[in-house]
């Protein structure tokens, strides 16, 4: 029970204070124990770090696996527009996803190159769960394109860009990157 208390804590921390900005003394008077306890739990805060960093992946993946067994209840553009808006809302009000987006825009610099690798393999998961549903449409010619594979990855580079937007110009900024790019993004594959 402890544990789960611990990372909570320390998700909060790392998701609002950053890896550096966040102690572990810090994390256990959140908790409501002493330091040293924290030890009984875990090897010290860069494990604690990618505990979280990897759960916190898992459930986003986990997210847009249910998003995407969903989606045949509406139109292809209904589904990748509302899941574009859903990313919008829960990376900015769910304190896992604040974190993730956090530790990718701005990894900590000793870990940079295995924080890169993690979010090499979600994008590579995200595409995997994608291109059936664009490979779908290309074959009832709901959209134009030939190859389902580009895309699922011109699709998540727009994902890309409206998360940059989102962190750095919050909430508005990223409804207005959205209504902005959406339309042409659509005009492009739509037939």
């Amino acid at each position: 029970m402890t544990a789960t208390r611990i990372k909570e804590a320390a998700l909060a921390r790392f998701a609002q204070f950053g890896y550096e900005g966040t102690s572990l003394s810090d994390i256990a008077h959140d908790v409501g124990i002493k330091k040293p306890s924290l030890y009984s739990h875990f090897t010290g805060k860069e494990q604690l770090y990618f505990v979280c960093l990897d759960a916190s992946l898992e459930r986003d993946l986990d997210y847009l696996r249910s998003c995407v067994a969903a989606h045949e209840d509406k139109s292809l553009s209904s589904f990748l527009y509302e899941l574009l808006e859903s990313y919008g809302r829960r990376f900015y009000e769910n304190v896992e996803a604040m974190f993730w987006l956090r530790s990718l825009f701005f990894p900590p610099a000793a870990f940079k190159d295995r924080i890169v690798e993690k979010a090499n393999h979600y994008v590579e998961e995200a595409g995997h769960l994608l291109t059936p549903v664009f490979a779908e449409a290309i074959e009832k010619k709901t959209i134009t394109a030939e190859n389902a594979e580009m895309v699922a990855a011109a699709y998540l580079c727009l994902f890309d860009g409206l998360m940059i937007e989102l962190q750095y110009s919050g909430p508005d900024g990223f409804q207005k990157r959205l209504h902005a790019a959406w339309p042409i993004f659509w005009r492009g594959i739509h037939i």
